[in-house]
């Protein structure tokens, strides 16, 4: 059974928070859209040539 995030803190566990990249290779980061174990999710566009 999964940790809900009051479990996590209560056990003195940190979350890490990084800044929004800009960019992601050829496209531009506009925002998060989740985050969860395996990593986070954001939404981008690429840029038009």
């Amino acid at each position: 059974m999964p940790l809900s995030l009051r479990g996590a803190r209560s056990r003195g566990q940190t979350h890490c928070v990084a800044a929004l990249p800009e960019r992601i290779g050829p496209y531009r980061v506009e925002r998060e859209l989740g985050r969860g174990g395996m990593g986070v999710v954001y939404l981008a566009r690429e840029d038009p040539k």
